[in-house]
């Protein structure tokens, strides 16, 4: 049967891809058949459709049969959806049902075979290419049994289209299935053409449905998940969606899943490669795992890797599985950038062969429990990372007071200086002779040594803090009932805005101590472990403790004033004075005692605490076998979250509280250190020793009295204030404790037994 052919170009108009196809002629072809109205012989109709039909198997048309005129050859879609036939209206009735019975062969054979012309390209990955090729094949087969039909149409005057309809039966149960395979993928590319609006609802369903789980997946999961072009895991996920509705019919599924093991080599080698060798080998991008590109090395290893879940076959649709796997290769990965043999640590050579296999979950446990003994090698015996941790919280939680209180020693003038006034310089060079040698002369802590600095943040502490406590919670339904991005803006603009009430600024909030802090970037692949947000979590805890110390240290300087200055030590003859003075130290010595209470429990209570549970866990991990390498990061984020919360850092009324406790010590602590002069004032014969000294003229005893009774008033608020204060301090840790940490309670006992022994 010759056929006249033209090549044409069709635009496809999804990928902008310029797509070779064949156009039959027969069309145009100036023939006239012989019409059927003049044939009474019913077995003379059947020949002339047969001989039609044997065309249209082949993706033709015949005199008889032809194609619709809703079917347009320059067009991509209906091309790839196949030609509906027209046929002669005069046919007899019998033979036209039994012809359109057949006529879908020809509609599915045309349709598989330009199919295999538009997608048979490198465009659309080894795993497409691989189906054309078996659907090249499965033509082939089915050309040769049409030759084959024609041969005995042609030798055979007893061949009917009844024989005919049952010799094609056996391709064309395959067919079928073929058929109904690339109209699935056919519908998955048309409805991959995403608007940004479909992109954004797209993305807002991904989150949805991962943050229904309690795990950290879904921070590790490409949020558009939308693709324009139908590759890899799409194209076995459908086949293995029509392996599924074929089960029951068993030859059919036993044809198809050869079908699927043939097609699905890439895939399982790409899997292969990312389990032992933590690479993406994936040049055509049809992985279920997606390598982020970056210029930046130090890029967060939980954004590196992201899991596309609309490439995820069957097999891996628990998430259990999607983690295993997502972190088995990022651990190798890790071991690959390090001069590490990985080839050389794998001890097991089994190799899987089909994804249909009951092995793959036994083959990715094993591929996932070596990685985790290498890379948990590497970080706790290699680079020792608990002694890592210990000088972690020597240095940026300063719970090697040593450290501190040298480099304290000599920078006490400018801890209560304007941020702006005081010299930089100097603290960086007393940190340099003081703080940086004694961490070098210690072995634990010398890689830490090296990388640590001290810096000046741009925000205080406490302010730091109240803006991120402060921001307005969203509402989670009202997000996901976003219907497009725009209404998300307006939603986030109504409700991602800090409190607006007026804040009351402190000359306090300038001091330099509020903005001091440590700061550390580890390598890679430290940094893996010890991220940003790790290390941000060490400074603010580390913050806080610095502020503590500072403010116990400049409440030693005053004491010391008030008990062994001469001025202090006088002993008036008004015995108000010397009453008042009592006083004031006694309030002085409760306050002294509050912070050293809030500073033994930050150092004790929270951050040693907290760190003996941790070790106590290390070591427990160590010690099993087939330890999960993501406990010792799920344990570390464990600890740092529960020195947050027990350092009151996580409660905005704690915070709150805390910097009004910490603004009025200051404020007290200065007006002690300012009262030399008045006490001078206060008697007639040290007035007469340091007068020329004082400037001032002449002893008035009348203004004495006055300075007396408002130096009483003074001491009465301060007292007032202080109790008052710890009191309610005291309310709110004991209320907290009972709605989020129980350790809230320790503190609260501390401060309680201060508030009993004033009474």
């Amino acid at each position: 049967m010759t056929q006249m052919y033209d090549v044409v170009k069709l635009v496809d108009q999804e990928t902008k891809r310029i797509i070779p196809t064949t156009v039959n002629l027969t069309t145009a072809v100036n023939t006239k058949p012989y019409p059927l109205q003049d044939l009474s012989d019913l077995k003379e109709q059947e020949a002339f459709v047969v001989r039609d039909i044997l065309y249209c198997l082949q993706g033709n048309e015949g005199d008889y049969v032809r194609f619709s005129k809703n079917f347009n050859e320059q067009d991509l879609r209906s091309i790839l959806e196949g030609p509906d036939y027209r046929i002669a209206k005069n046919l007899d009735v019998t033979l036209k049902d039994m012809t359109n019975r057949l006529l879908k062969y020809g509609k599915m054979y045309y349709s598989l075979t330009k199919f295999v012309e538009v997608y048979d390209s490198q465009f659309y990955g080894a795993t497409m290419q691989r189906l054309c090729n078996e659907i090249r094949d499965f033509l082939k087969e089915h050309d040769q049994i049409v030759l084959e039909l024609e041969r005995r149409f042609m030798m055979d005057p007893h061949f009917s289209i009844g024989i005919l309809n049952q010799l094609i039966e056996e391709s064309g149960e395959k067919m079928r299935t073929l058929y109904e395979i690339i109209t699935s993928l056919n519908e998955v590319n048309r409805s991959n053409l995403a608007t940004v609006d479909d992109v954004f609802k797209t993305m807002l369903k991904t989150i949805k449905e991962d943050l229904k789980h309690d795990d950290s997946l879904y921070m590790q999961t490409e949020l558009n998940n939308k693709t324009r072009i139908i590759k890899g895991g799409i194209i076995l996920r459908i086949v293995q969606d029509k392996m599924e509705r074929i089960r029951g019919d068993q030859t059919r599924f036993e044809a198809l899943k050869k079908t699927f093991d043939r097609i699905s080599l890439p895939y399982i080698e790409m899997l292969h490669k990312w389990l032992t060798f933590g690479k993406i080998d994936d040049p055509f991008d049809e992985f279920f795992i997606v390598e982020q590109s970056s210029k930046n090395t130090l890029i967060n290893y939980d954004s590196k890797f992201l899991l596309r879940k609309n490439y995820i076959i069957r097999q891996f649709e628990h998430r259990e599985l999607q983690r295993k796997v997502l972190l088995t290769g990022k651990y190798l990965d890790v071991l690959r950038c390090l001069p590490v043999d990985i080839v050389e640590n794998d001890t097991s050579n089994h190799k899987i062969e089909s994804l249909e296999t009951d092995d793959l979950f036994f083959y990715v446990e094993q591929k996932y429990l070596r990685a985790n003994k290498l890379v948990t090698e590497l970080f706790m015996k290699g680079y020792k990372f608990l002694t890592i941790l210990e000088a972690l919280k020597s240095t940026l939680l300063f719970s090697n007071g040593v450290f501190l209180n040298d480099f304290l020693a000599h920078s006490m003038s400018d801890m209560l200086r304007d941020k702006s006034k005081a010299s930089l310089s100097k603290i960086e060079r007393n940190f340099e002779k003081t703080f940086r040698p004694q961490l070098m002369a210690t072995p634990r802590s010398k890689l830490v040594g090296n990388l640590v600095n001290i810096n000046v943040q741009s925000d205080n502490l406490y302010t730091f803090l109240e803006s991120i406590l402060n921001i307005q919670q969203i509402d989670a339904e009202e997000v996901f009932n976003s219907s497009d991005l725009n209404s998300l803006k307006r939603y986030l603009n109504k409700t991602l805005t800090k409190n607006t009430a007026e804040v009351v600024i402190s000359p306090l909030d300038n001091y330099l101590v509020y903005y001091l802090s440590l700061n550390i970037e580890f390598p890679f692949p430290l940094n893996l472990l010890l991220t940003n947000t790790i290390i941000t979590q060490f400074q603010l805890v580390g913050r806080n403790v610095m502020i503590t110390n500072v403010v116990e240290k400049l409440l030693e300087s005053s004491w010391k004033e008030i008990n062994y200055q001469r001025f202090w030590c006088f002993n008036f003859p008004n015995r108000s004075i010397r009453k008042w003075i009592l006083r004031l130290r006694y309030l002085h010595s409760n306050i002294k005692q509050f912070v050293s209470a809030f500073h033994l429990y930050l150092s004790f209570d929270v951050i040693e605490g907290s760190f003996s549970e941790m070790e106590t866990q290390y070591q427990h991990f160590a010690s099993t076998a087939d330890s999960d390498f993501e406990k010792y990061f799920v344990s570390l984020q464990k600890w740092l979250n529960t020195m947050m919360q027990n350092s009151l850092l996580m409660n905005e009324t704690l915070v709150q509280i805390s910097r009004r406790m910490f603004e009025f010590v200051l404020t007290f602590h200065t007006f002690v250190m300012s009262l030399r002069k008045n006490l001078i004032l206060l008697d007639e014969n040290l007035f007469d020793q340091y007068a020329s000294k004082l400037g001032e003229k002449q002893f008035d005893p009348e203004k004495n009295r006055e300075r007396v009774i408002k130096m009483k008033h003074i001491i009465n608020e301060y007292e007032k204030k202080f109790e008052s204060s710890l009191n309610t301090f005291v309310q709110a840790l004991n209320y907290y404790s009972r709605l989020e940490s129980s350790s809230f309670s320790v503190l609260a006992g501390y401060l309680d037994s201060i508030l009993k022994n004033r009474k």
